[in-house]
């Protein structure tokens, strides 16, 4: 569950929605799309507010957990 909650945080920032044009897509120029998504990934991590994070996940899990007793 953690993962998800973390990687879907990602959705809220605008930065990964942008598009990868075609050209992007080109052999040659792939492991250049990349290292861009790469950095961007890494940006976000380091920028990211640890705690919120943590209360965020926690939150998630505890709704998970609770529904699977259902």
């Amino acid at each position: 569950m953690g993962r998800r909650a973390l990687i879907g945080s990602a959705i809220n920032d605008r930065r990964f929605r942008a598009v990868i044009p075609p050209s992007g897509l080109d052999l040659t120029k792939m492991p250049r799309t990349v290292e861009d998504v790469r950095s961007l990934i890494i940006d976000y991590l380091a920028e990211l507010d640890v705690e919120e994070m943590s209360r965020a996940m926690r939150r998630a899990a505890q709704q998970e957990s609770s529904h699977a007793t259902l």
